[in-house]
């Protein structure tokens, strides 16, 4: 990860730069934090303790130690979802071995960063393997799952600033990884730890991309070595280096190493991962970390760096939703016309601004470009033209991440602030806020299994046939009893006006339509709150399988926040029937 670590050290020396500047700007200092929870317990004893042969999946609670303590564990984090190929996953390590944790959170990156020691309460929390990779999680269909953000964040703490130099990454020959595979001794010390191959290539290598772009799960690529062992490496199909090719040639790959059924598995964390190759093609320089620690709210907006850290390619198609309906803050320092940056308010373009993390910035390369839509209160607020006034003052803008003018930037912009003035503009009426078919696939809908009779393998499924989530605890001709979540990602009402919820839907088979309404229901919670039932106006009539809009649901109360909404299945020994979902869409009321 030589580049990263790079990128991080010209962070903190930036830091430390600002801070010796004149009164120009504020810039608050550094502050180190500092965990109070004390270390007890070792990764490898962890896993030992807990480790059952056997290779099925399983799960159990992690109990209080011997002396009644709290079991506490602490190491550096090796792991970053800023590319999307560690989809909510935190993997820490300390001298004896590696963890992987598997959470509901999303910018796991920007939380608990690469090379940043933390200290971790597991106690209460449910460890086991899932295709013989031990993880700690949830509970999903009688094995770990992803655990819910409530019940991580309080369990962990951070301690100190990043340190990617402090990292430890082995190197290691493709023989001796599949040495160790051979004993529990050597799975437990080596499953989720950060490795490097050295003198390796790819089957495929300039000509094959990572993964499959548009897919919905993983692609496997082979890593071989001069003397033909091999080792697969696995990628997921929504990274976002998916659709970049593989570097030909020879070189080094540093990589976590996985496990999964009864062999090693690769999995990148980025594509700096792969370094020395003889040719490599033109993927993204994309950096570990963005500069900052931004999560997209009003509140606590990105900046220009992060934006220009996330690097993207489209300029249409957002990368995530992360990047999408988005504040990012920084300075005015120009407009940009015919590829060429203007660093002054003299002919400006109105359609545009360029945006720094510093008012000096003078490079279109420090830059990111924002699209001033024409005829918006934002164009008329911001733009250099008609204000040059607005020249080096900090302001902020909402909209999407995107490639814009060549350079990263925001595009659909439709609010501002800028010297305490925010916009007052209204999106179109129908404008998609979130949207999500299922026709092609879950997308970013979680599924948490809270019980399940041990008859039943999953009660929510994606139907890639017919294109809907399918919830159903009926099987081999009876009912059983579950209790099962499926929850949309986080939703940005921050700007929002008259929200309104719809999605298509059918019940079947239940002993009634009363039955049915006791037995399902829709919630909806405000991030990191409770979930509130909520009224679901039209019902299909329980005798068929034809959907029936909702009707409108209006999440007026909840504008200006973010927020979830889950479709909660609950069923008994006795009783049980099918909901199915699709065309789930949040939007501005027509």
């Amino acid at each position: 990860m030589k580049k990263s670590l790079i990128y991080m050290a010209a962070l903190f020396a930036t830091a430390g730069t600002f801070s010796s500047c004149d009164d120009d700007f504020e810039v608050p200092p550094m502050i180190e934090p500092v965990a109070t929870m004390k270390v007890n317990t070792t990764i490898a004893d962890l896993k030992a303790e807990y480790w059952r042969e056997g290779g099925q999946d399983y799960y159990t609670p992690i109990l209080l130690n011997s002396e009644g303590d709290s079991v506490v564990i602490g190491g550096r984090v090796i792991s970053s979802d800023l590319q999307g190929n560690l989809f909510q996953q935190l993997i820490v390590e300390d001298e004896t071995g590696a963890i992987e944790f598997s959470v509901s959170v999303y910018d796991l990156n920007q939380k608990y960063q690469y090379g940043q020691e933390v200290r971790i309460n597991v106690t209460g929390m449910n460890i086991g393997l899932y295709r013989n990779l031990m993880k700690i999680g949830g509970v999903y269909n009688n094995g770990i799952g992803r655990l819910d953000e409530k019940l991580f964040t309080p369990h962990i703490q951070v301690n100190g600033l990043p340190r990617p130099s402090a990292v430890d990454t082995i190197t290691v020959t493709i023989p001796e990884v599949m040495e160790y595979k051979s004993t529990t001794a050597g799975l437990q010390e080596w499953e989720s730890r950060l490795v490097k191959f050295e003198d390796v290539s790819f089957e495929g290598g300039g000509s094959l991309t990572y993964a499959t772009p548009g897919g919905t799960s993983g692609t496997t690529r082979v890593l071989k070595d001069a003397s033909g062992n091999t080792i697969d490496m696995r990628t997921n199909d929504r990274s976002k280096f998916a659709d970049k090719k593989l570097p030909a040639g020879t070189g080094n790959v540093t990589a976590i190493l996985s496990y999964y059924n009864s062999n090693w598995q690769l999995s990148l964390i980025d594509t700096d991962g792969c370094q020395g190759f003889d040719e490599t093609p033109d993927n993204p320089d994309t950096p570990d970390t963005p500069a900052g620690d931004g999560n997209g709210s009003m509140e606590k907006p990105y900046s220009a760096d992060q934006v220009i850290a996330f690097n993207p390619q489209s300029t249409t198609d957002v990368a995530g939703d992360n990047q999408k309906n988005v504040w990012v803050e920084g300075y005015i320092v120009g407009s940009y016309d015919n590829f060429t940056a203007n660093f002054t308010a003299e002919n400006a373009n109105p359609a545009n601004i360029l945006l720094a993390l510093s008012p000096d910035a003078n490079t279109k390369e420090s830059t990111i470009c924002v699209q001033l839509p024409s005829g918006s209160e934002t164009r008329a607020a911001l733009n250099l033209k008609d204000n040059p006034t607005n020249l080096g003052k900090k302001c902020k803008v909402y909209g999407d991440i995107l490639k814009y003018n060549s350079l990263p930037g925001v595009k659909n912009t439709s609010n501002f602030e800028i010297d305490g003035k925010t916009g007052t503009e209204k999106p179109e009426p129908g404008a998609v806020i979130y949207s999500q078919t299922f026709k092609e696939a879950q997308g970013d809908f979680t599924i948490d299994n809270i019980s399940m009779s041990d008859a039943l393998t999953y009660v929510w499924m994606h139907d890639s046939k017919y294109g809907y989530m399918k919830a159903s605890a009926y099987v081999n001709n009876a009912s059983h009893a579950s209790d099962s979540w499926l929850t949309s990602p986080i939703i940005d009402l921050t700007t929002a006006t008259s929200p309104v919820l719809t999605f298509d839907h059918l019940i079947n088979k239940f002993p009634s339509i009363d039955v049915a309404k006791e037995q399902v229901s829709m919630a909806i919670r405000i991030e990191g709150g409770e979930w509130q039932t909520a009224t679901v106006p039209t019902w299909s009539n329980n005798a068929g399988w034809t959907f029936v809009n909702s009707g409108n649901i209006s999440l007026d109360q909840y504008k200006g926040k973010k927020i979830q909404i889950g479709f909660h299945y609950t069923s008994t020994d006795e009783a049980s029937g099918t909901w199915e979902i699709k065309n789930f869409l949040v939007s501005e009321a027509n």
